[in-house]
Formats: C-alpha cells, structure tokens, sequence
C-alpha cells in the first residue's frame, strides 16, 4: 500500500481518535460540571414554589383571631347566654347573628383565596355560614336547613379543646358537605380558634376555610419545561399530583404516595430544611429531585416535590456531543480529501493538535493550525470552533455564578454567611444601608456583637433548631445599628451541613411596625366611631361610588326595615323610588370628582313598599391617601314632622340650617352627640351639641356643666354634673332611653330630651371613654298632648252617645204616652195643663239628647248642597230679633262661595248656638260678626292638627269683641255640659253639638280666643262634590192606620209595649219579639208581614243584619228602622245608606203612623 494512502489512513485515524477524544473529554467534563448546578437550580425552585405555598394562607391566622375578638360575636356570646336577647345593646341574638355574617360577607368579597367563614356553637351545630355557593361562586349567607353539623370532624374536636387564644390549622384535605365530598372537590385548609364564655366554658369556635386551588395552580404554572411538582402530605399522600387520579386518593380510599414513585428519594437522607438529589424512578428513568419541607399558616407540615429528568439536565451537555460530532465529521471528510496534498506537512500540525487536545481541559490558552493549508488546516479550524462552543457554554455557567454574586452584591436585603459559632464569614454590602457598617467591618466578628441584648438567646435557640434540620422563616430579630439605634429585622435562615454554615437573609420590617402601631391607633379611633354611628337615632349607611352599600347601623334596620346583612353588598337602588335613581348616580358622580351638598329633604322605599320622607345630609368617604372612594350618608326620618304642629317648622329650618354647615358623618346628625374619655373630658361634640347644651370639645366636666340645668322630668330633681348621661355612660352604664330636662341658662328655653348611650372599651374591655347621644322630644311631647285631647274628646264622645240612646228609649215611652193621657184628659183643664208641662218637658228631654248624639256623632244627617250665604242670610233675619239690639249683627259673606256639603237644619242650629253664645259674652253689648270664605287647608296646617285632611273648605266664622275665653279653659269648651255661665244660664252642650256636628260632617273646627279682646270660631266645612241628598218637599200627611201585620222586634220592654199599643190603636195586626233570634222564629213559622219594624241596636245581632236576613226570606218586606242612634249599621260618614227609613227615638204617634205608611208604600 502506498504511503500516501497509508498515510491517509493515518491521518484520518488520527482525526478520529482526536474528535473522540475531546468530545468525550468535553462532554464528560460538562455532564460532571452540570449536575450539581442543576440541584442547586432545583432546590432553589423548589424553595420557591414552598415559601409560594407557605405565604399563601399567611394572613389567616390573623383574621381568624380578629374575627374572634369581634364586636358582633361578642354580642352573640352575650345574647345567647342571656336567653336570646343581649343585656347590653338589647339586639338579639339572630341580630348580632346577621351582623356578623354581614362583616363575614364582606372579608368574603375582599379575599379570594377564603372559601367559608362559620361560627359552629359547642354542640358542632354552624350558627353562621358565609361561603361562595351562589351564582358563579359569588359569596352568599347560608340560612336554615343548610347549616350543618359538624360535631363529629376532626378540625371541630380539636379546636374546641383548645385554650382561648391558641389556633389550630388542619392538614389539608377535601371539603366536606354533609357526610360527602363536594362536587366539584376544592383542597381546603382551615384555621380555627375556640370561642369561650365569660366563665371559661366552650362557646364553639370561629373557622376559616382557604380554598388551595388558587395557589397549587400557581405552582403548576411555575414549573420548567419537561419538569413536574408534586405537594405531599406527612404521611406521604399526594396533595398535587398531574394525574387526577393521584392526587387526594386516600379521600376515596385509595393509596398513592411519592415515596413509592421516587424510592431513591425515599431512601435519602433528607434534612429538615430539605434538599436535592439524583434519583431513580420505578420505571427506571434518571434525574434530579428536590424535596423542601413547608407549613402553610403555620399548621401541619407538607412537602413540595419538584423532579427535572436526565435529559433536561444533560441538554447542555448533549448539544455539545452533537456539535463536536458533526465538526468531527467535517474533519475527518476534509482529511480524507486533503490527506494526500498534506501527507509531509501533517507532522508538526498534528503535534500541535495533540498538544491543543493535552490541554484543552486546562485553563491555557489553545494553539492550533488554523493558518495551514490542507486537511490539517481544515481539522484545526473546526476543533478551534469546536473548543470556542465550549469555552461559550462554560462562560455561560461562569455568568450564572456572576449573577448569584452580584444579587448577593445589590441585594436591598441583608445576606449574612455564619459559621456555627455566630462569626460572620461573608456579609452583603447592604449591611451598610440596615446597620450602618461595612461588610469589612463585620466579617471575622461574631453577631453577639450586634444583636439586641434580648435577643441573644432566642436567636441561639433559632440557631440551634436549624441545626437540627429546622427551616428558619420570619424570626424577628433586633440588632444595633452603628448609630445604636435598634432595627428589627425579620430572618429567613438554612444550615448547610456540608458547608458548616448558616445562610440569613433579613428583611428591615422598621417601616411595617410603625405601619402595624398606626392600624392599632387607627383601630381604637374606629371604636369610638362605630359606638358613636351605632347609638345615632338617624340612619347612617356607607357606599361605594358605584352605589354598592358598604355601612348600615341599627337606626337604617329600623328605619327601611332591611338588616345589615340584607342590605350590604346590594346597590342603594334598594331604598330609591324608581323616579330619584338618577338623581343618585349625579349626586355620586358629583361626590367624587368632589363636589359638595347641603343636606336637602327627598323620598325613600322602606323594605314593606311605603314611602319615608327623609332629610338627607351626604359627606365623601376617603382613603387615607385622600382619594374619595364613597359617601357617608345620614338620614333622618321626617314624616312625623311634616305632620306636626306649625310651631315645629322654626325647630326644623334651624334643625336644616344646622344640616347645611355639617362636613362629615356625625356632624350631620341633628341629634346632639357628645363623646368624652375616661375622666369625662369632651373630645368630640358635633355642632348639635353646641346649639342644644353649648358644650364644645375640651370642656372637662366643670366646664361643661355649667350652661345648663338638668332635672329629671318625674320629680324635677336637679341632677348633678357627676349623675348626669355622659358621666354615667363613663364609668360603665349604659343608657335606654333615659329622659332628662336640660334647661339652657343663655336661651331660657327648656327641652325634653332622651338620651342613649354607654361606655367605650378598648380591646382589653378597659373603659376609656363615654358617648352619649341626646334626642331632643320637646316637639313630639306637644303632639302627644293633642293626640291625648282628641282621645279624650272621642272617650267622651262614646260615652254621651251611649247616655243618649238610653235617655231616647225612655223618652219615646214617656213621649208616647203622654199623647194618649192628653187625649183622655182633654176635657178636665187642669190635668189637660200637667199633661201639656210633661210633653214639654219631653220636648225639651228630646233636644237634649239631640244635642248629646250632635257631640257623639251619632245622629243621622240627611246632607245636600247648601249655600252657607243664602243659609246665613236667613238665619241673621231670625237673630236680630232674637238677640236684641245691644248687638250689631253684621255678615261679610264672600262672593261665589261654592255650597258646601251639609245637613242645613244642623248647620242653622250651630249658627244659632255660636251666635247665643256671643251675645251671652257681651252682655253690655257688642258687635256679632258672621263671615264666610273658600280657604286651602294645607299640609302645614294638617301636621298642626292631626284630624285635618288638607284640601278646600267652606269657611264660616262667628266672631264676636265679648271678654274672650281664658286660654286654660280654651280645650274644654268643647265638652258636653261645661260652661262658664251662671247656673240656669245654659245647658253646656251648644259648642258640644257645633263640635259634634262639624267632625261628623267631615270639617274641622278652630277657636280663637283672647280675653278682653273677643272670640272667634271657624267651621270648614267640606265643599258639594255633586252627591248630595235631594230636598225632601213632601207634604206631611195626616195621621194614616191600616190593617197590614207589623213584626215589631225591639229589646226595651217599655218601648216595645208602647209600640204595640200605638199600632193597634191604628188598625194594624202586631206581632212582637225581644230580639233578633225570636224574630226569625216568628218568620219561620210561616206567617205573612207586611212590615219589619227594627230596633237598630240589639244585644247580639243588630236590626241591620236582621233585616239583611230576613229579606233574604222574604224579599217583599219592608223594612222600618228606629234607634236613639244607629252606630255603623245604618248609618255611614253621617249619612243614611240609600234606601233605609229611619224613625229616630223619641218620636211622637204622628211620626210612627207617617213612617209605617211609607214604609208600606215603598217595600219591594
């Protein structure tokens, strides 16, 4: 063979073993330099995804000892022990329920990662329930039959053991409904904490259910390429798993651990800080592992698992053999074809090549022939690019070592390397900025140096624990900065048994702590407020700019009828009338490009459909960065005032000029509001206060007692500044109601005021302070007074219309009889006279008992339209005469008076009684002057007098210039048989009848009165609207009889014997019968009436429901009424119903023979 080709041969084989060489050289020298920076990767990602799924249900245990200290549970505590209602606040115990499960809704809203806030009492049975399963997993109340029992789950037996103020946090597992596991199935984990009774005794707990979802998707999203995360528990059952089937499988009884996956792993030695390794899984397959330990809020340890297989590892290593395989196979082609051309000069580049080859692991500088001709050219360009594609990924990893160096170097947190001794061997340049020294300073110096002396043992105990193989996270620790000043520092630590070292990393939490004082500070500050909103007697609500309630106090539940819980979370749409809902978004969108309103009346739609008049006083909500996000909304309840009586209108344009000028929540409430610490020292008074008791804010108690007198109003006992509300409510009472009188020395003015307040406790129940609201009830004391007049009146009322019923019965015997005895004595003069004083007395009887059933309202009125002119004219021609010419009688009578409404024989007698009244006040003479007007009674006047329905009346006035009526007596004119005049002057029931007769048409009647100066009294009277009775012009005829059968059905014997005997005596066939169940037995023996003659008031069944009965059976009956007065049955707003005839007690032979007749005439 040739040399050449031998040669060739020689070349290439040469080429061959060199390409080998390196690449195998290269690659194993990668492969050993990869490993160890890929477990340092992987544990390092590991502890990342665990310190991810430790901080994720951090704050838990904060909130779950925040809610247990609230105030509303506190109130359920002291509700349920007191039998249902709480002895303090006096809500109940389903109250305080419902305002917690409000606050719970709302932390539901604001933390995603919460599932379920409950309160499970000491039976296991939940009494509140907030979770996410309404529409699309919105946060919603649980209520009656969904609340569970819970008494037999381990979370609830190990909780409810616990000592007030521990937490217990349960392993993680699936949430539970009922006996099953919910579907879909949501990993929980709960935070829980006893509740306890003021004895000590076990109330029940307050849990949290975190919802793991959220954060193990979290984790799944953070893994590299080609890599897997698990989450174990203790036991070693999957928690995460990418197979569905894995993961929580010991909840369906089925078992799936990772020590059985990774046996390697399981065999390792792994610390309790966690670490990495090359493992082998059961199918044989290699790679890198690490497992880190974690406690999410601090509860039962778990495990997170992140594996990266082999070829992941190696990719570096592997794109490096593939680039040394095709420079090789370049080379070897290019000495192939060059091997004869370079066969002589192949001998010196070839040496150069075995050196470059010798050397390439080392650190020297490669020489190669790059510059030769031929093959061996070719073969030492493409190793150099073989040797620059190293020497690039090896830069690579020198870089990535450079990057961890300089995180170390700008890190804003202090990195501290320690040995196990305390001395500190590296220390980052942060050090500087934290403590004030320099690294330098502080490397080869031990830390006892510069830790707080309070310190030093826990942190050695720290020290030591992570020793043992203890992860260190958020350990506070202090150290002393180079000026001494003390900085806290939060530690996050791990020891390195390789390297017998400790690696810190603090964190400066200076700013945190001044933040945590200032939430403190802010939170008692919040105390006050919350028991000043809460004692206000005016709604207070908070919402959003979009309108969503976020505040509703106790005045709001009363006054809309909506709870708290029903109310938050829902748009204020929930109480606008559909008409104002846009003028509420202006108002809102005005608020917060910061505008400003005056408080202004408008209309509200309680939770039962009415209506409330309201005074509303609107301020802007802000963050403490300034930023408005919501308003604060006061309302006042004014549908009473806009009733009341004309003299509450000044108290309430004060009470709206006070409105105008308030800024805020409490400074628009118009109840005074007064707010004081622990030795009674005022720190807040709204501008209420100001007005009603001139106190103002930094008044101590001798101050502030000085402008005012309080008495109680049952004894009119002074009460000292010592007893008084705000002074009571420090030193612990709690005040309901409790009335008071405050006399104002400046004003001279007296109110009547109710008071409601108590004392302020700090979170320890220490009382630091009183607030106390005071309700000003002067006005409503007044309206009581009128409502307490008019009820007396209607009493009065009742009980003259009863009187005169009885008093008719009589009379219509005595009436009755006394015709027939003047009939027999007609011809015997003297007992003709006696016969004739009894029928006058009679007469005189019947008026009187007219008059009483005018007052009662119980006399039928027969109304039709009536010109009160034409009726006055006539009248005046009738006084003059009568009242003498000592009086002038002048009329005024307005032009085109519309007619009014009424009975004209009843209004004429009024006049008439009005009139004979003034002249009896001027009995020296005077001037009597009647008028009359069309007037609007409006709104404003109706409030000042209950009984009034605004609109237009017929005016009629009587005034006369007599001696007045004292303003003592002005209330009781009005009552039946009182009068000022001399005995036998005067019955006592003129202005009686007025009263009766104006109220039973449906008008008002006012008296005005001044003594010395005269008299008037207003009739208003209600105008024709076209369904007045016609004129009755029938010609009275004579005394008629007649042979029809009458059933007669009356209850007073006397009166029923006069009846018959009247009736027989004109012709007719009588039957009788006591009452209504003997009449019907009469009618069901089949006997032929012509006519039922009824009494209308009847023990049992009335003579309306007989007569309805008895028509019934006899359709063609007729029907004749006759009572002393007839109540509802007959009668109906002062009228007869249409149809019914009515003889009314007493009456005389002559009316009874008419109305029999007529009776007769028109039955069906």
């Amino acid at each position: 063979m040739r040399l050449s080709i031998r040669l060739a041969i020689a070349m290439i084989a040469l080429v061959l073993l060199t390409v080998s060489a390196v690449s195998m050289l290269s690659y194993r020298n990668l492969e050993v330099a990869s490993w160890p920076r890929a477990l340092e990767r992987i544990e390092g990602h590991a502890r990342l995804l665990a310190s991810e799924l430790e901080g994720y249900a951090r704050g838990a245990r904060d909130d779950v000892l925040g809610f247990r200290s609230a105030v509303a549970l506190e109130g359920i505590v002291r509700a349920h022990l007191a039998g249902g209602t709480d002895p303090i606040d006096g809500a109940t115990e389903e109250n305080w329920r419902e305002r917690m499960a409000a606050r719970y809704l709302a932390e539901l809203n604001a933390k995603s990662s919460y599932d379920q806030f409950r309160i499970i009492d000491a039976s296991g049975a939940e009494i509140v329930r907030v979770d996410r399963e309404g529409p699309d997993r919105s946060p919603r109340i649980a209520r009656g039959a969904e609340l569970q029992f819970k008494a037999d789950r381990e979370f609830f037996k190990a909780a409810i053991a616990l000592p007030a103020g521990a937490i217990y946090v349960s392993p993680i597992d699936l949430r539970h409904d009922g006996d099953a596991i919910s579907n879909p199935p949501v990993p929980t984990l709960r935070v829980a904490t006893p509740i306890h009774k003021p004895d000590g005794a076990p109330f029940g707990i307050v849990v949290i259910n975190v919802d793991m979802r959220p954060v193990f998707d979290r984790l799944r999203s953070l893994i590299r390429a080609g890599g897997q995360v698990y989450v174990v528990n203790d036991r070693g059952d999957y928690l995460l798993h990418p197979s569905a089937d894995k993961a929580f499988a010991f909840e369906f009884g089925k078992t799936a651990r990772w020590q059985d996956d990774l046996p390697d792993l399981a065999r390792a030695q792994i610390p309790e800080g966690g670490a990495a390794r090359r493992v082998q899984n059961v199918g044989g397959d290699q790679g890198a592992a690490a497992l880190i330990y974690a406690r999410p809020a601090g509860g039962p340890r778990v495990a997170v698992i992140e594996t990266v297989p082999r070829s992941v590892v190696l990719a570096p290593a592997a794109s490096l053999r593939q680039s040394v395989f095709i420079a090789g196979a370049g080379a070897v082609l290019a000495a192939a074809l060059l091997a004869a051309l370079l066969a002589r000069s192949l001998a010196k580049p070839l040496a150069q090549m075995t050196r470059a080859v010798e050397g390439f692991p080392s650190d020297r500088p490669l020489v190669l022939p790059i510059e030769a001709a031929g093959e061996t050219g070719v073969l030492a360009r493409a190793f150099s690019r073989m040797a620059t594609d190293v020497q690039e990924k090896t830069a690579a990893l020198s870089r990535e070592i450079a990057q961890r160096q300089r995180i170390f170097d700008r890190s804003l947190d202090l990195i501290l390397v320690v040995d196990r001794k305390g001395t500190f061997l590296q220390v980052s340049p942060s050090s500087l900025a934290i403590l004030g020294h320099r690294p330098d300073d502080m490397v080869g110096r031990n830390a006892v140096d510069f830790i707080y002396p309070d310190d030093l043992e826990s942190t050695r105990e720290e020290m030591r624990s992570a020793r043992r193989g203890r992860l260190m996270r958020n350990f506070e620790c202090r150290y002393i900065r180079a000026d001494r000043h003390v900085v806290p520092l939060e530690w996050t630590g791990v020891w390195s048994e390789e390297d017998q070292q400790h690696y810190f990393i603090g964190r400066d939490v200076t700013q945190r702590k001044v933040a945590e004082t200032k939430l403190r500070d802010y939170a008692e500050r919040e105390q006050h407020f919350i028991a000043a909103v809460e004692s206000s007697r005016d709604s207070i609500i908070t919402q959003t700019l979009a309108g969503t309630i976020t505040g509703w106090n106790h005045a709001a539940e009363e006054l809309f009828g909506y709870t708290a819980a029903e109310a938050i979370g829902r748009n204020i749409n929930l109480i606008v009338p559909d008409d104002r809902r846009d003028d509420v978004r202006g108002i809102l969108q005005q608020l917060g490009e910061g505008a400003q309103f005056d408080p202004f009346e408008t209309v509200r739609r309680a939770k039962d459909g009415r209506l409330i008049d309201v005074s509303l006083s609107i301020s802007a909500v802000k963050s403490p960065s300034g930023e408005i996000i919501g308003a604060a909304k006061v309302t006042r309840d004014i549908t009473a005032r806009k009733r009341a009586a004309e003299a509450l209108k000044h108290e309430t344009e004060e009470r709206q000029k006070l409105l105008e000028i308030l800024s805020n929540t409490i400074g628009s409430m118009t109840d005074a509001v007064l707010v004081a610490d622990e030795k009674g020292t005022v720190i807040y008074s709204n501008p209420a206060a100001e007005s009603l008791m001139s106190i103002i804010t930094g008044q101590t108690p001798d101050e502030w007692s000085v402008p005012n007198e309080v008495r109680l109003p049952s004894s009119n006992e002074l009460v000292p500044a010592s007893e008084r509300p705000l002074m009571r409510a420090v030193r612990g009472e709690t005040l309901r109601n409790f009335e008071i009188v405050i006399y104002h020395k400046t004003t001279g003015k007296t109110h009547n005021v109710t008071t409601n307040g108590g004392p302020i406790r700090d979170r320890s129940d220490r009382i630091t302070g009183g607030v106390v609201v005071y309700h000003d009830m002067t006005q409503m004391k007044e309206t009581e007074r009128q409502l307490r007049q008019a009820q007396k009146m209607e009493a009065v009322g009742e009980l003259t219309g009863g009187v005169a019923h009885d008093f008719n019965n009589i009379l219509t015997v005595i009436t009755g009889t006394i015709e027939i005895l003047a009939d027999a004595v007609a011809d015997k003069p003297g007992l003709a006279a006696i016969a004739k004083m009894i029928d006058e007395a009679a007469g005189r009887g019947a008026d009187l008992t007219q008059r009483l059933l005018a007052f009662a309202r119980r006399q039928p009125l027969q109304p039709r339209e009536v010109d009160v002119n034409d009726l006055v004219v006539e009248t005046v021609k009738l006084l003059k005469p009568t009242l003498g010419e000592h009086v002038e009688v002048e009329a005024v009578l307005k032009d085109d008076l519309p007619p009014a409404l009424v009975d004209p024989s009843q209004l004429t007698t009024a006049l008439l009684n009005m009139s004979l009244n003034s002249r009896d006040a001027m009995p020296h003479g005077g001037r009597l002057l009647i008028e009359t007007g069309n007037v609007m009674l409006d709104e404003a006047y109706a409030r000042e007098n209950r009984e009034v329905t605004p609109g237009r009346y017929v005016m009629l006035a009587v005034s006369d210039t007599g001696a007045g009526i004292p303003k003592d007596i002005q209330e009781k004119v009005f009552e039946p048989f009182f009068t000022t005049k001399a005995v036998g002057r005067g019955t006592g029931l003129g202005l009686s009848m007025v009263y009766g007769f104006v109220k039973q048409t449906g008008g008002h009647v006012k008296i005005y009165s001044e003594e010395g100066q005269g008299t008037t009294i207003k009739l208003y009277l209600p105008p024709s609207l076209g369904d007045a009775l016609p004129r009755d012009t029938a010609v009275v005829p004579a005394i008629e009889g007649g042979s029809e059968a009458i059933l007669v059905v009356e209850d007073d014997n006397l009166v029923r014997t006069y009846v018959v005997t009247q009736l027989q005596s004109l012709g007719y066939d009588v039957t009788t019968a006591a009452n209504a169940g003997e009449a019907l037995a009469v009618i069901d023996t089949g006997k032929h009436f012509d006519v039922l003659f009824t009494d209308v008031i009847m023990p049992g069944m009335n003579g309306r429901q007989l007569a309805d009965k008895v028509k019934e059976l006899r359709p063609s009956i007729g029907v004749l009424y006759t009572s002393g007065y007839s109540e509802n049955a007959i009668v109906h707003h002062g009228r007869l119903d249409p149809g019914v005839l009515l003889l009314a007690k007493p009456y005389r032979k002559a009316d009874l023979a008419r109305m029999i007749r007529k009776a007769v005439t028109e039955r069906a």
